[in-house]
């Protein structure tokens, strides 16, 4: 007797379990997610580096779902290698270019360089944000962008193509028109 209630009430419970797994997921079916304003939606990245995604649980702490950038300022992020370093600093103007978008070029500043740097490929290198100044409706979250620094200025000095120069025993040469080195 004792056995057959025991097993009525885990019956019963499985079944109230049940019941209440059903109602929960009928619940969170019915829960629409809409953004306060239009424009392009993005991952949110938890502090544990994980995407949001259909069925990630969402805690008091952190209720973010997802996010929509602000399409009113861009910046590039890049990776700067160590010996570098000194020649570049905050407010050093930068160009731009988005590599979607061959013929467009945007002007920036430097406006962050981290002060610790990351280890890449057994280098050190320091991430540089620059913030591209304007606006503009080609341009989109995530792009590839290539970012030209002007590192220092060289006065008379003649430019020649790589396949010009010759090296022999570990010296550099150009032969001008009259054959000399």
């Amino acid at each position: 007797v004792q056995i057959e209630n025991n097993a009525i009430s885990l019956q019963a419970r499985a079944e109230s379990s049940a019941k209440k797994t059903h109602e929960l997921r009928k619940f969170f079916g019915a829960i629409v997610v809409r953004a306060p304003r239009s424009g392009i939606v993005t991952y949110y990245t938890d502090l544990s580096g994980a995407k949001r995604q259909a069925g990630s649980i969402i805690t008091p702490e952190d209720l973010t779902v997802a996010l929509i950038p602000d399409a009113s300022s861009f910046y590039s992020k890049f990776e700067l290698a160590e010996e570098d370093l000194a020649k570049v600093k905050p407010l050093q103007e930068a160009k731009v270019r988005v590599a979607l978008l061959e013929d467009t070029s945007f002007s920036g500043r430097i406006e962050e360089i981290s002060g610790l740097p990351k280890i890449v490929e057994g280098k050190k290198v320091y991430t540089v944000m620059v913030k591209i100044s304007g606006t503009s409706p080609m341009l989109r979250p995530m792009m590839t962008t290539i970012n030209d620094l002007r590192l220092s200025t060289l006065s008379n000095v003649l430019y020649l193509p790589k396949k010009a120069i010759v090296e022999e025993n570990g010296k550099f040469y150009v032969f001008t028109e009259d054959s000399r080195k």
